[in-house]
Parts: C-alpha cells; structure tokens; sequence
C-alpha cells in the first residue's frame, strides 16, 4: 500500500507574513517545525525592527546539514 503525504502553505503570523514580505524568505524549515509560533513572532519582529534578516533563515537553503531537512528546500538549476 502507498502512502501520500500533502503539505500544505504554512499558516504565517503577521510578523512572519511582513518578515517574508520584506525580505523575501520563510523562517528555515527547522525554526518553523521547532520553535512556537509566538518565538518566531519575536524573531521575525526583532528581525524587522533592525532593518536586517536573520542570517540562518536567510542562509539555510545553502548550508547542508546532513539532516533530512536538507532535501525541503528547492534547488535552483544552475545555467547551462
């Protein structure tokens, strides 16, 4: 028997929704399956008020982990 799976777009809070708005990224994949929705809030908030991203979200989809994790974030296919 097989078994799908549908994920589906997260839900963002208003912080998170303006962070992505302003700098173009979600929160990494790990802060937004580990951290409580009011933690990124604070972050995304925190992030705002500075003027500047979160480097670790910003970064994530570059950095490889060795974790399953590795394989949420699309590639982008280099030019040929």
């Amino acid at each position: 028997m097989e078994t799908l799976i549908k994920l589906g777009k997260p839900k963002l809070s208003p912080k998170v929704q303006e962070y992505r708005d302003r700098f173009g990224h979600l929160p990494s994949a790990e802060a937004m399956k580990w951290r409580k929705t009011s933690e990124l809030e604070a972050l995304a908030a925190e992030a705002l008020q500075k003027g500047e991203p979160i480097e670790q979200w910003k970064n994530r989809p570059n950095i490889k982990t060795g974790t399953v994790t590795d394989g949420w974030y699309a590639r982008k296919k280099k030019p040929e």
